[in-house]
C-alpha cells in the first residue's frame, strides 16, 4: 500500500496499521471501483465482446458434451458435471476410453 507513505512513512508492517490505512483510504475516498465484465457490457464495443464470448462459450461447451457423448457415454453418470476438477483431471490424464483399458490392464496385471 503505497499511499501509506503520505501518512505514516515508519518501515513497520502490521495487521493494526494496514486497516487503519485502509480505513483511513476509504475514508478520505482515495480508492478506484474495480472495473468488471458487468461494467464492459455498458459500451457498444463491450456488448459485441460479451456477447461473442458467450457464443463461443456455448459452442465450446457444446463441442465437448458432444465429444463426451461419443466417446464416454457413461461418462454423466459417474461424474456430476464434466466441467468439474475431478472429471476434468481425469479427461486431461485419460483422454480416451483405450487409455483407460491399458489402465486398468495394467493395473490388474501389477495387483497379482
Amino acid at each position: 500500500m503505497k499511499s501509506k507513505k503520505l501518512d505514516d512513512n515508519s518501515p513497520t508492517k502490521n495487521d493494526v496499521k494496514g486497516a487503519k490505512g485502509l480505513a483511513q483510504l476509504v475514508k478520505d475516498g482515495r480508492y478506484a471501483e474495480p472495473t468488471t465484465a458487468r461494467c464492459l457490457c455498458r459500451t457498444p464495443c463491450g456488448k459485441e465482446n460479451w456477447r461473442s464470448l458467450t457464443e463461443d462459450l456455448k459452442t465450446v461447451q457444446g463441442q465437448m458434451h458432444n465429444w463426451i457423448d461419443r466417446n464416454f457415454p457413461e461418462f454423466l453418470k459417474v461424474f456430476k458435471k464434466w466441467e468439474g476438477k475431478a472429471a476434468l483431471q481425469f479427461l486431461q490424464l485419460y483422454a480416451l476410453p483405450h487409455e483407460i483399458a491399458d489402465l486398468l490392464i495394467h493395473l490388474r496385471k501389477t495387483a497379482k
